[in-house]
Parts: structure tokens; C-alpha cells; sequence
């Protein structure tokens, strides 16, 4: 009996994720990228880290910083696919969404680079 509650109520998890698999897909696809950085950083000597003040960017400040700024990364990264899944259900909209934020943010930075490149 227990069993059987089990089975259907996976199936239906899984028939519900299966209905987001381009977006899950697309999500993945770019979040991949922080945690190779994460799990191969730049060695401690790299250059990279003494460019921080050119790139404007502080997390290429050490080696430290780098690494804390990518598992933090990380964590966010799985933190809005579980807010993400966790609206499925109920708003697929917004689950959409979010799940395509990260392509849209892109968009719009490059229409924005675009424009400031025609502009000056």
C-alpha cells in the first residue's frame, strides 16, 4: 500500500519535472559554468589575481576571496532551481521564469553593450 503511494506520487514528480525539461535543460546549461570554476579555481599564483583592480571585479582579489565567492555562487545557483521547482506545480509561469532568468539577464546585457556600442 505504502509502496504504491510512493510509486504514483514519484511518477507524478517526475511527469511534472519532464513538462520543464527545455527549461530545466537551459538553466543547467549556464550553472554549469560556476561550479567548474568552483571545482577547478585558478592556481594561487595566477595572474589573474593581480588584474583585480583593471577588471573592476573584487572576487579575483586572492585566491581566498575567488573560492568564497564561488561556493557562494554555487549555493545560489541551486537555491533559485529549488525555489524554481518548488512552484511548478502551482505557478508554472513564474517557475519558467526564473528558470530563464539567467538567459534573459544575458539578453539583456548584450542589448545594453549593443546599445552603448552604437551610442558612443
Amino acid at each position: 500500500m505504502k509502496k504504491n503511494l510512493i510509486v504514483k506520487e514519484t511518477k507524478e514528480v517526475v511527469k511534472t519535472l519532464w513538462s520543464f525539461k527545455w527549461s530545466i535543460f537551459f538553466y543547467w546549461l549556464l550553472a554549469y559554468f560556476p561550479f567548474i570554476e568552483y571545482f577547478y579555481p585558478p592556481q594561487k599564483d595566477d595572474p589573474i589575481f593581480k588584474a583585480e583592480a583593471i577588471q573592476g571585479d573584487w572576487s579575483y582579489l586572492n585566491y581566498d576571496v575567488y573560492h568564497g565567492t564561488t561556493k557562494l555562487y554555487c549555493v545560489i545557483v541551486i537555491l533559485f532551481f529549488l525555489l524554481a521547482t518548488s512552484n511548478m506545480k502551482n505557478h508554472p509561469k513564474l517557475a519558467r521564469f526564473i528558470l530563464l532568468c539567467p538567459w534573459i539577464i544575458i539578453i539583456f546585457g548584450l542589448v545594453k553593450e549593443l546599445f552603448l556600442f552604437l551610442l558612443f
